[in-house]
């Protein structure tokens, strides 16, 4: 979408200072998807930490957020989900890291097309007992990033399913990135990259490869799913006043056609 990707800040906050924030995701305005491309990206060779974008600010405390964005991290249980998260929110990856029991959030401040975006990021547990749990934390989110390990195929097999999920408790204009998380395990590989890529395709989602260990394509893949929720959410507040208009039984001549949303736009390209 041509915008500037510019990180500002990154932080966390308590439970407590983010509880109020959650209750009012469901006053963001729903959004249609936009045009966009993504694609599967080559197997990591390396374990090198990746170097940081070239352009760096340091967020100011008296900055005001403009839009906070809710994204839901969703798959099986010990795919990765939470070292994904540490990656981006605090650039940093636990080799003990334990199995996330409910429902935990981070929160990253970063600039997006000159606007300050907060990214409140839950991530779910992906244990059976614990689904009826996480579908309650759906409402209100704009985005997702559904994981799977590339080493285990069952992971990429239950992907369909957390699209069902998806699309059972989240709105239907919900973007939503495909993630094959441990890509630097090359010698392990279960999941072609290629059928990763079809599923994505053939479900309308964003597809890329990463790694949490070494941090490849992480900051690019959350990025982009946060460039596309705000691409959304502005399409939507645009077309807000002539939604007024066509309500407003005083105005008169013909109605514009709603933006409808094209899942056949969103193609991949493959390299």
């Amino acid at each position: 979408m041509g915008s500037e990707q510019v990180e500002v800040g990154c932080h966390r906050q308590t439970m407590e200072e983010d509880a109020q924030e959650a209750l009012d995701f469901g006053d963001l305005p729903d959004g249609q998807l936009l045009e966009g491309v993504s694609g599967a990206q080559p197997p990591l060779r390396s374990y090198q930490r990746p170097a940081p974008p070239p352009l760096l600010l340091q967020a100011q405390p008296q900055q005001q957020v403009d839009y906070v964005f809710k994204i839901v991290v969703i798959g099986d249980s010990a795919v990765g989900k939470t070292q994904l998260l540490g990656r981006f929110t605090r650039d940093e990856f636990r080799f003990d890291s334990k199995s996330t029991i409910g429902v935990e959030f981070q929160t990253r401040t970063l600039s997006i097309q000159n606007k300050l975006v907060k990214a409140q990021i839950w991530d779910t547990a992906g244990q059976e007992r614990y689904r009826a749990v996480t579908s309650a934390y759906y409402r209100g989110a704009l985005g997702a990033m559904l994981v799977y390990d590339i080493t285990r195929r069952q992971s990429f097999d239950h992907a369909a399913r957390w699209v069902e999920e998806l699309r059972a408790h989240a709105d239907s204009s919900m973007v939503v990135m495909l993630i094959g998380n441990k890509a630097d395990l090359v010698g392990q590989r279960a999941v072609p990259a290629e059928d990763a890529a079809e599923f994505a395709e053939e479900q309308g989602l964003f597809f890329s490869e990463a790694s949490a260990l070494s941090g490849e394509n992480v900051e690019r893949a959350f990025l982009r799913l946060l460039e596309e929720i705000y691409g959304v959410v502005v399409s939507r507040r645009a077309l807000e006043p002539d939604e007024r208009r066509r309500s407003d039984p005083r105005t008169k001549g013909p109605a514009a056609a709603p933006l409808e949303r094209d899942r056949q736009i969103l193609r991949l390209h493959r390299q």
